[in-house]
């Protein structure tokens, strides 16, 4: 189990909450907080920019799956968690930091050399 909080502050207030990081699965980074539950994310773009990452999809315990890639390093395997791009330029996710203990299934689907 993830121990510690993160603090994040409230728009509507500006009142600073912590959070405590064993009840998240992940913390996205997002372009806006209005978001779109019918939207579905392009799991793969050949327009992506080409890294030297693994491409992957990750699954949450309440079904919600991600792909993205993540950096292909062995140090993100001690940590608590790691950061992933998601695939799709357009999607509203810029950046998300997975909590490991969250993870359902982990699938490595390729290399982007």
């Amino acid at each position: 189990m993830l121990e510690g909080s993160i603090s994040l502050v409230d728009e509507a207030d500006r009142a600073s909450r912590d959070h405590p990081l064993s009840e998240a699965k992940a913390i996205f980074f997002v372009r806006d907080f209005e978001g779109d539950r019918e939207r579905r994310d392009i799991l793969f773009h050949d327009g992506a920019e080409l890294l030297q990452n693994l491409w992957v999809r990750v699954t949450f315990p309440d079904g919600e799956a991600l792909e993205g890639f993540v950096q292909n390093d062995a140090a993100y395997l001690h940590a608590q968690g790691f950061f992933l791009t998601p695939t799709d330029p357009t999607s509203n996710n810029v950046l998300v930091y997975i909590i490991k203990s969250q993870i359902k299934e982990f699938q490595v689907l390729g290399l982007r050399p």
